[in-house]
């Protein structure tokens, strides 16, 4: 970060991490962030609130504002769950905790993109002049451009394919299950029509018209509600990291308006932490009773 703002250093995210395990270190830093603030919640200790920043503190230094989207919004998720009520004041609170975190979130893409220039971003995307001189600071310009790109990014790839490439092995390989397979099969997947060359992302939809054209996208839907709701009932027979695990897949859900996160590692991983450890605690609980019931000489049940 001290890099970036001298302007001593040019961001670029594939010049530092070991490949798969830096993706394994990112996804679960991210649901250990959510699950440290959901028991903080419920135990109110102060300690547990202290390992969250710490956990967050990283993607901060790296200027991971992705990684501290999902932490926040899992943050929130956990939050209201754990209301009985929301409240007027809740909802005050909230706006204004959006806000301020929109601004930083331009302020932080200012610093990666820009070494700290306001004005790079709108002027390299071609915003007016009357913006620019307007009375909106231009940290909530990158906001704006994260909402609305990705639906432009869409529409465009739409008016711009004339014949989707219809390749469906290619379309499941990319589409359908996370990227570090493809990654380390070196499969190299297809371009779509940008906006403009630093805007790449384009909801979880522009890569499947681009395979398969509009079936690609129904596909693709039908797929993503299937495995949401697989998940949801999974998760129902888990009880120690249930909030944690809701809050993860309402992160999935809320971001596949930007990318596909199925096929990004970096997401979908996330939704596997709250099964497996569940698994592990389960098997754990099971084998310390048995131990118990053992040393009391009383039946064991057989299941």
């Amino acid at each position: 970060m001290i890099g970036l703002i001298q302007g001593t250093y040019d961001y670029n995210e594939d010049t530092f991490g070991i490949p798969a395990f830096h993706t394994f270190v990112d996804s679960f830093d991210t649901f250990y962030c959510v699950y440290l603030f959901h028991q903080y919640v419920s135990s109110k200790k102060k300690h547990l609130l202290f390992l969250f920043f710490v956990c967050l503190f990283p993607f901060i230094i790296l200027v991971y504002r992705a990684n501290i989207l999902n932490v926040l919004l899992g943050s929130f998720t956990v939050y209201l769950l754990s209301r009985k009520a929301i409240s007027a004041k809740i909802i005050v609170k909230s706006l204004v905790g959006i806000v301020v975190i929109l601004y930083l979130f331009g302020f932080m893409g200012n610093i990666r993109s820009g070494h700290g220039d306001s004005t790079f971003v709108p002027r390299a995307s071609e915003a007016t002049e009357e913006f620019m001189k307007g009375p909106v600071p231009n940290e909530f310009y990158w906001s704006y451009l994260y909402i609305a790109s990705p639906v432009a990014n869409l529409q465009n790839n739409i008016d711009y394919t004339i014949t989707p490439n219809g390749d469906y092995f290619g379309f499941v390989m990319h589409e359908c299950i996370p990227n570090f397979v493809i990654k380390l099969l070196q499969m190299r997947g297809i371009e779509f029509h940008q906006i403009n060359p630093f805007l790449n992302v384009g909801t979880i939809y522009v890569y499947s018209f681009s395979y398969l054209g509009w079936g690609g996208m129904v596909f693709l839907f039908i797929y993503f509600v299937v495995l949401i709701n697989l998940y949801y009932y999974a998760l129902q027979r888990t009880n120690t990291y249930k909030v944690a695990g809701m809050a993860m897949l309402y992160n999935v859900i809320i971001f596949a308006n930007f990318h596909n996160t199925i096929a990004y590692a970096g997401s979908s991983s996330q939704l596997l932490y709250p099964i497996l450890f569940s698994i592990v605690t389960d098997k754990i609980i099971k084998r310390n009773t048995l131990k118990k019931l053992k040393k009391a000489n009383l039946p064991v049940e057989v299941v």
